[in-house]
């Protein structure tokens, strides 16, 4: 079947076709991709102590392969690198987000971490080697307290230790220095809030 539709023959050419109307271009599936690897999800409550209650969590995810055919033919292998910057973006084997909480009567506190395994570089050195982002962890803290009847009081602080993105020579994006899908630029930001509840 042809993806080119015609018009009539024109009678004073009658030996060429048709003049062509529209093409057919349907999308088609060409490539594939090949991934496994293994999610881990790990909770703790601990019992009531005479200093509270403690909690932890760990959500992460180990990816041992990753191949995709972006020409419909090849198998690339984007484990712990950039495959296609504007698609696809950084694929770092490990990256977790863990808490650890604790609470005693009306007060209560949670401690976070969001941890990304380093990989390797869009783009090599100056010298033409291969260069590795730096692995990028962002620590959170917040407290609350149930201080008075049917109010819930927040205070927090993002990126604890003002952690600034790690060094990126990656030219898919606007910005220069770091990679937007892999780390946040902004530093450490304080931040508060005031629940009232009505009955």
């Amino acid at each position: 079947m042809s993806n080119l539709i015609r018009g009539p023959v024109d009678p004073a050419f009658p030996d060429l076709p048709g003049p062509i109307q529209f093409v057919l271009a349907p999308t088609a599936n060409r490539g594939e991709l090949r991934t496994s690897g293994v999610d881990v999800d790990l909770s703790y409550r601990s019992p009531v102590t005479s200093i509270g209650r403690f909690g932890f969590n760990l959500n992460g995810t180990y990816i041992i392969n990753w191949e995709e055919q972006l020409d419909g033919v090849n198998n690339v292998s984007g484990l712990g690198a950039i495959v296609d910057p504007y698609v696809v973006g950084a694929l770092p084997r490990w990256r977790h987000y863990a808490t650890l909480t604790w609470s005693t009567g009306k007060w209560g506190a949670t401690l976070t971490q969001n941890y990304t395994l380093g990989y390797t570089d869009e783009r090599l050195n100056p010298a033409g080697d291969t260069r590795r982002v730096a692995s990028y962890e962002l620590w959170n803290v917040q407290g609350t307290c149930k201080c008075f009847d049917n109010t819930s009081i927040v205070v927090g602080i993002k990126n604890l230790f003002d952690r600034a993105p790690p060094f990126s020579n990656t030219i898919a994006f606007m910005q220069t220095g770091y990679n937007p899908q892999y780390a946040d630029p902004r530093g450490r930001m304080y931040y508060g809030s005031v629940t009232l509840a009505f009955k």
